[in-house]
């Protein structure tokens, strides 16, 4: 049985053991995007890992492509957290910023609470530049340059990747993995760059086994991905990688593969490839995928979500909200971690709609009184209106996602 299905018993301890002893490494894009995101001590763990692989490590044309198109627009964002928490924080300020009115603060607390806070921004304000910066002068960019130096594959020529998109249309419309969720990515564009984003989990899928069948080796590829044309899910769980990419992968290559979320990757890279990542390194990765996978299923972030695909899955169901794992979190699972997560989630979500309803009722304050004072053309009045309108759309969504924590929530 085992011969004729072995898509189905990839996860077999010594079929584990000899994969990672035998195989090379590429890494998605999403894996390397993430160095941008995530703690210097994430950050620095990948490099080690990285750089440890060496030879064993080959990363496909598609993915260097991706990672240098959005780069920038990733960076920036990251810098967007932090203006962000700069303008909350000086928001909060100013409600403190008088002796005449409430809320009221002795001297000494009010001064220490403002250089605190002072200190605080200095440090906000100097990691937003930082990250800033990086849309011109990379350390990433230039970090995995020398890293990956001669481990990049080559370009497909326009001939190719239109055999590929044709290829595509069929294998989505009959949901082949991988990418076939992404087949409204673009839709109705013509132009041919749009077009191949639409596959590019094709692309590098077929850069991977191409590679592959070149080195006559089994192959670990490792993903940030959540979506179900990679992963097999079912009963609120998720089993591995889709045995359809395992059975393609033998009958192209003749050789094994497997596919590991980043932080499970780091996690087993501890034990196969004697690397030391902290296990907070892998929990702050983890919970980075939990979020993400939060974001992507219920509209909330700046992932590849639009408003007209929330409202065409409103009814949302919770276990579509999944994660790489055996266990998969959030899904009706009522483990002590996982409830532990979703309290202190929501924990963090009522402090931002607690700020957020503060910031409204102050410029709701500041509306009323420039208007008593019968400045009705004041065009400071129509800026805080705009502001408070925008608070109240964040507001609702900021709900809907409470809704979700708590309707998992095991009193």
């Amino acid at each position: 049985m085992k011969d004729v299905f072995s898509s189905y018993f990839a996860e077999n301890d010594e079929r584990r053991e000899k994969l990672w002893k035998e195989c090379f490494f590429v890494f998605d894009t999403n894996v390397l995007t993430s160095i941008y995101k995530r703690s210097d001590d994430a950050r620095d763990a990948l490099y080690k890992v990285i750089q440890s692989l060496d030879e064993r490590l080959w990363i496909p044309y598609q993915v260097i492509f991706e990672l240098l198109g959005n780069r920038a627009s990733i960076a920036h964002a990251q810098a967007g957290f932090y203006s962000a928490a700069i303008e909350e924080l000086k928001v909060v300020l100013d409600n403190f910023d008088s002796a005449t009115r409430h809320p009221f603060l002795s001297e000494n607390l009010h001064n220490d609470f403002f250089k605190v806070s002072s200190e605080v921004i200095a440090e906000l304000e100097v990691k937003r530049d930082f990250h800033d910066a990086r849309m011109i002068k990379d350390d990433v960019k230039s970090a995995l340059a020398n890293m990956l130096s001669g481990k990049v594959g080559s370009r497909y020529s326009d001939e190719q990747l239109s055999k590929i998109v044709k290829e595509g249309e069929a294998r989505y419309a009959n949901k082949i993995p991988p990418g076939f969720e992404d087949i409204n990515k673009h839709k109705g564009s013509q132009v041919f760059s749009d077009v191949c984003k639409r596959f590019g989990d094709l692309i590098i899928w077929k850069q991977v086994i191409e590679k592959a069948k070149e080195l006559n080796k089994p192959v670990i590829m490792v993903t940030g991905e959540q979506k179900n044309d990679w992963w097999d899910r079912h009963g609120g769980k998720t089993i591995g990688p889709l045995p359809l990419l395992i059975q393609e992968f033998n009958d192209e290559v003749g050789q094994d593969f497997y596919l590991y979320s980043h932080h499970h990757f780091l996690d087993l890279a501890n034990k196969y490839l004697e690397q030391d990542t902290s296990s907070e390194v892998i929990q702050e990765v983890r919970d980075a995928a939990r979020n993400e996978a939060i974001k992507s299923a219920v509209g909330y972030g700046f992932v590849d979500v639009t408003m007209d695909s929330i409202e065409a899955n409103v009814n949302v169901e919770w276990e579509d909200i999944l994660f790489e794992e055996s266990e998969v979190p959030l899904a009706h699972n009522t483990s002590l971690e996982d409830q532990v997560y979703l309290r202190r989630a929501r924990k963090e979500l009522m402090i931002k709609i607690s700020a957020l309803v503060m910031n409204r009722r102050m410029f709701t304050s500041v509306v009323r009184n420039r208007s008593r004072k019968g400045n009705s053309g004041d065009p400071e009045i129509a800026k805080y209106e705009a502001k408070i309108s925008a608070i109240n759309d964040e507001i609702i969504e900021r709900k809907r996602y409470l809704a979700l924590l708590d309707s998992r929530i095991v009193e």
